[in-house]
């Protein structure tokens, strides 16, 4: 399995074939800017971050033209920041053929989804896609504590996959923190990068 990450701190955790499985994960600013995306189609699940969609009309638009593209969606919708401004809002995007057996479940308002699959080799596993707060936000240990009650719940093999907002070592910290996670694991993950945040112009 691969999983692959786009700049901004985006990086999987968690112990996570028709063919081999690719994840991707990226941070978009805007939405209308995702079909920019050159290495689109070469990932089969990709979590989303800072998508901005707030409204049904805008949702829907945006499912309407990732289905053209190939893909399943599932959207948590984006909150309005201090100044009223949008902020967060993440996607889990997936390929016809992988199986979804367990609906996409919002976990953080904005900043967590949860989706269960089946795979022929794999079993059953989960998917998480997530958008933390800025290292220092008292909120932090709270939403990696909503998806590690939520990973002890199915006890499956899982991925998180977005963007953390941390350094890797004050990442590790607040893992120690929130306490134990499952060890439940996939296959070894081969980790591939590229550096593409896309944003709007206008």
């Amino acid at each position: 399995m691969k999983e692959r990450h786009g700049d901004g701190g985006g990086k999987a955790v968690g112990k996570a074939s028709r063919r081999q499985l690719v994840v991707g994960t990226v941070n978009i600013t805007g939405a209308g800017s995702f079909d920019r995306l050159s290495c689109l189609r070469e990932a089969d699940i990709w979590a989303v971050q800072e998508t901005k969609l707030e409204t049904v009309e805008e949702i829907a638009g945006f499912q309407s033209k990732l289905q053209r593209l190939g893909y399943r969606v599932c959207v948590a919708p984006s909150l309005r920041g201090p100044t009223q401004g949008r902020s967060s809002g993440v996607a889990l995007l997936w390929k016809p053929w992988i199986k979804v057996n367990v609906k996409p479940e919002v976990l953080v308002e904005g900043r967590a989804l949860a989706m269960g699959m089946e795979h022929p080799k794999l079993g059953q596993w989960y998917c998480y896609a997530v958008y933390s707060y800025q290292a220092g936000d008292r909120r932090v240990p709270e939403l990696y504590d909503t998806i590690r009650q939520h990973t002890l719940g199915h006890g499956k093999p899982f991925v998180v996959a977005g963007d953390h907002n941390h350094q890797p070592a004050d990442f590790s910290r607040v893992l120690d923190l929130v306490g134990n996670w499952p060890e439940a694991r996939l296959p070894p993950i081969r980790v591939e990068m590229w550096r593409q945040l896309l944003t709007t112009t206008s």
